[in-house]
């Protein structure tokens, strides 16, 4: 399995266990990963973690993260965690938060509880079994009309067609929601999406609990994979799915619920497609043509206009100035969804020297993202990244002093790429508020 990036964060400070029995030495850090085909060591005195890839004197928690981003990759982070387990003189105290970074149920004993002794909080995660479909519900809690209607759903497709569905409504009380959402959508074989006017008003400006992580892990896979068929809509209220879900959801095929009446009759279309037994075609979206979907200002080029929903000038602005000491990581979540866009089987950009210029940019920004990631770590204050050092001039060792300097020759030509897509832009393209553009993205992230 494959854990969000914060997840492995706090994965990482399990493992180092700083103020509990179950810290690891440098030492024993480097043996656990070892196990993994790594050929760390550990280096007593002066030199610390010694690496071939990431360079040496890491201390345990950055060497813990870097090494445990890798081995998520190769969905291996559950067995560095079985390992270390095994290896705890308080496993109780490490499963327990474990368990709770993962959003599991806590381990409860006899002990624990007075005259209960067969108590224990259940996890939904414990009913899924190979070849039952599971599906994640998303939904907005509208009203307790609503909110009971979603829940009906979860237990009909539980009790009526053995689908193991997930909604927070069966969770217990502590588990973290967030987390939850995290893990449900990356093991559900399919997300099923109610969309309803607030739902689509929830995703679009991050209201309610989990509203826009929710929104960014939904958009980020699909435009990861345009062919995916993970997303099903399914709309409960409002006039169309253009009104009740975002744009890039819309237009999916989905199923319409609106009428009680017909609700078993689409339950059951709804289990055949779920279970891959049937072929019959679901109610197509009521998308609306690009042209009344984007803004005149993008002149239909409906690529740009993604990108810009994922950009902030002042962020790139910015990332030049302070580069490379260090950035503010928002520009690594700008990086990391035109990734995403520009690598999609479907971005085309219509404007052959519009195309050139962000190519041009892009290319020249992804060198570097991955040229650095390995020598930039997070930092104290939770809002950059840093290359421990640099602003000193104190490099760790000479593949670190070797990297900056590459790095720092790389920002100038950059740079000139980078103003020759905003001069293009203001040129061509106007009407399009650089400054709104700007501002829109960083609110959408708060």
């Amino acid at each position: 399995m494959k854990y969000a990036p914060l997840i492995i964060k706090k994965l990482a400070d399990l493992l180092v266990g700083n103020n509990t029995v179950n810290k690891l030495s440098g030492k024993d850090l480097v043996d656990l990963f070892n196990e993994f085909g790594f050929n760390d060591d550990y280096i007593y005195p002066n030199v610390g973690i010694a690496t071939a890839d990431l360079g040496n004197g890491l201390s345990r928690t950055d060497y813990a993260r870097k090494r445990l981003r890798i081995l998520n990759d190769k969905e291996q982070v559950d067995v560095a965690l079985s390992l270390y387990l095994d290896g705890c003189s308080d496993r109780r105290l490490a499963e327990e938060t474990q368990n709770t970074i993962l959003g599991k149920a806590p381990v409860v004993t006899g002990a624990d509880i007075k005259g209960s002794a067969s108590f224990q909080p259940h996890s939904q995660f414990d009913d899924i079994k190979p070849g039952v479909p599971t599906v994640f519900i998303s939904y907005s809690w509208d009203d307790q009309d609503h909110k009971k209607w979603a829940k009906q759903l979860a237990d009909d497709l539980r009790t009526k067609y053995n689908i193991c569905s997930l909604i927070d409504q069966y969770n217990s009380a502590g588990v973290n929601l967030v987390e939850f959402m995290n893990k449900g959508i990356r093991v559900a074989d399919r997300v099923l999406m109610i969309g309803t006017p607030i739902y689509k008003q929830r995703s679009e400006s991050g209201i309610g609990t989990g509203g826009k992580y929710e929104e960014v892990i939904v958009t980020t896979e699909i435009y990861k994979n345009t062919d995916t068929i993970q997303f099903i809509p399914l709309l409960r209220r409002g006039d169309s799915f253009d009104d009740s879900f975002i744009n890039i959801v819309s237009v999916l095929n989905g199923y319409d619920f609106r009428d009680d009446s017909k609700y078993e009759d689409k339950l059951q279309e709804l289990a055949d497609e779920l279970y891959g037994r049937t072929n019959i075609i679901p109610a197509l979206a009521g998308g609306s043509s690009e042209s009344t979907i984007i803004p005149a200002a993008y002149k239909g080029e409906r690529w740009l206009y993604e990108l810009m929903n994922h950009f902030s000038f002042f962020l790139m602005d910015g990332y030049f100035e302070r580069m490379p000491c260090r950035f503010d990581m928002r520009v690594m979540i700008m990086f990391d969804t035109w990734n995403a866009i520009i690598n999609s089987s479907v971005y085309q950009i219509k404007d052959a020297q519009l195309k050139k210029h962000i190519d041009e940019f892009f290319i020249a920004w992804r060198d570097i993202c991955e040229l650095g990631w390995r020598y930039f770590s997070d930092s104290n204050n939770g809002t950059d990244y840093v290359f421990y050092g640099a602003e000193f001039d104190f490099f760790k060792d000479t593949e670190h002093e070797n990297a900056f300097h590459k790095l720092t020759g790389m920002l100038g030509p950059l740079y000139v790429k980078y103003k020759a897509f905003v001069a293009y832009l203001d040129s061509q393209y106007p009407d399009i508020d650089r400054e709104k553009v700007s501002v829109d993205f960083v609110n959408n992230l708060k």
